[in-house]
């Protein structure tokens, strides 16, 4: 594994849209400036500041659909300067800082845009349902 740079994704129960729109506005909030963005691509290029025991960090985010309702988004955090071992540690928070930010900010979306709840079942739909599973049907 390389300290130089580190990757992970989260996957979300959200449209990658609705995930993108919201990242848009996570980033700042965690201090980090949006350096370039592809509306397109569902992509953007992140600038983490110096730290104490860091120069900073490039960090790239995209967002992709995983079917209708769901997306992964990808982090990949870079150190500005390789060859600085302190600041290894410095993914993981950015990695933290982001995806938790992004999460608040799509449930403060969510409440805002409350889903509409589905026509109910009678019992015997919910029967029929549970037969068809079973092969009964």
């Amino acid at each position: 594994m390389s300290f130089a740079s580190q990757s992970t994704q989260q996957r979300f129960h959200y449209s990658d849209t609705v995930v993108y729109e919201q990242l848009l506005e996570a980033i700042p909030a965690v201090g980090m400036t949006i350096k370039q963005k592809d509306d397109a691509l569902k992509r953007v290029s992140v600038s983490a500041g110096m730290s104490l025991f860091s120069w900073g960090e490039n960090v790239s985010i995209v967002v992709n659909a995983d079917g209708a309702e769901a997306c992964i988004v990808g982090i990949d955090s870079a150190l500005k300067l390789g060859a600085n071992v302190t600041g290894a540690h410095r993914h993981q928070k950015n990695f933290d800082k982001i995806i938790y930010a992004l999460s608040d900010k799509l449930k403060e979306w969510a409440r805002m845009h409350p889903q509409p709840a589905g026509p109910e079942k009678t019992d015997e739909e919910y029967l029929e349902e549970a037969r068809k599973k079973a092969g009964l049907i």
